[in-house]
């Protein structure tokens, strides 16, 4: 992911669920491509983060209930990126 939009995630209004939902999210922004794909399995996210496996399901599920998460098949899953418009943090 460009530098620019993790700045823009981390520094935004976005409300999370919990700050480790928001904790997994931004750890989702950080580890995607320039085309906002994730590439890894759950079971590779959850060592990566040291969260267990059931925590990443249900907060996986919680990301793409809100619309921030999509899953593309597996171990692929695209981030919804809210747009900030000029001015607005």
């Amino acid at each position: 992911m460009a530098w620019k939009q993790y700045s823009e995630m981390i520094d935004s209004d976005r409300v999370f669920d919990s700050p480790l939902q928001r904790y997994i999210f931004l750890e989702a922004c950080y580890r995607s491509d320039k085309r906002n794909v994730v590439r890894l399995s759950q079971v590779e996210f959850a060592q990566i983060t040291g969260c267990s496996l059931r925590t990443i399901t249900i907060q996986f599920g919680k990301l793409q209930e809100q619309g921030l998460l999509k899953r593309e098949g597996h171990g692929k899953y695209r981030l919804s990126l809210p747009t900030v418009a000029p001015g607005e943090s």
